[in-house]
């Protein structure tokens, strides 16, 4: 089995992107976050550790730990269909990965206006741990269902 890379520019795009990834990861989760952005995001995101026993590291830093640049993990970046400048800038990171390195990458999207998006089965859950962690965003999902609705995620094939 393979453990799981989540890049996410940031805080909040792991769990957005990737709720069920993490949920029901049989082995190891490693986060990397861009380490730009509000000091009250980032102590957020160091909480939610404490809820999923898989996550075993969280980093903040502009690129993956060599280490975890293995063929043996699976890593998530953020896709080409995502606006926000740091989705885009993460992505060809992932794409180059994929495409120049033989990286076994799962792209994600944060937007959900793509169609391979797919309903969450556990969206209470997933609402009320966005709420936990991440509760200075959380007038970003009261105004947008979306946000704990649905994840997005594709795998593009050579």
């Amino acid at each position: 089995m393979k453990d799981i890379v989540i890049v996410s520019p940031h805080q909040d795009d792991e769990i957005i992107s990737c709720f069920e990834i993490i949920k029901t990861a049989p082995k190891n989760v490693f986060i990397v976050y861009n380490p730009t952005g509000e000091e009250i995001r980032k102590q957020e995101a160091l909480k939610l550790k404490s809820e999923f026993s898989q996550i075993k590291s969280q980093f903040f830093m502009n690129e993956i730990p060599a280490a975890l640049l293995d063929t043996n993990n699976t890593l998530y970046f953020p896709c080409k269909d995502d606006t926000h400048p740091a989705h885009i800038q993460a992505y060809f990171k992932g794409y180059d990965l994929w495409l120049n390195h033989g990286m076994d990458v799962v792209f994600y999207s944060t937007e959900m206006n793509v169609h391979y998006k797919h309903e969450v089965k556990d969206w209470i859950e997933k609402r009320k741990l966005l709420n936990h962690i991440y509760s200075s965003q959380s007038r970003l999902w009261e105004m947008e269902a979306k946000y704990y609705l649905f994840e997005a995620r594709i795998k593009y094939m050579k």
